[in-house]
């Protein structure tokens, strides 16, 4: 398993509920590479030059979004 799934794995660990995306942590046929994508950086409240914060962790089979921040979804269509 690659550095960047590992790191995927131990932050997908603390979540609550993370229900479909379990397989992650205990596979070894973790998608390589993981591309990890900021989709905002301004913090709680979006600014005219940033959005919220928001990461997207791409997995090949799924994308997890974490910290999402108000405005992200308009983001993604």
């Amino acid at each position: 398993m690659n550095r960047e799934a590992q790191v995927a794995g131990r932050a997908l660990a603390g979540i609550p509920g993370l229900g479909p995306f379990r397989w992650l942590l205990y596979s070894r046929n973790v998608p390589e590479p993981v591309q990890i994508t900021f989709l905002g950086t301004a913090g709680s409240w979006p600014t005219k030059e940033r959005n919220a914060s928001a990461i997207a962790v791409d997995l090949e089979r799924e994308v997890v979004l974490l910290d999402c921040g108000e405005g992200t979804q308009r983001q993604l269509f």
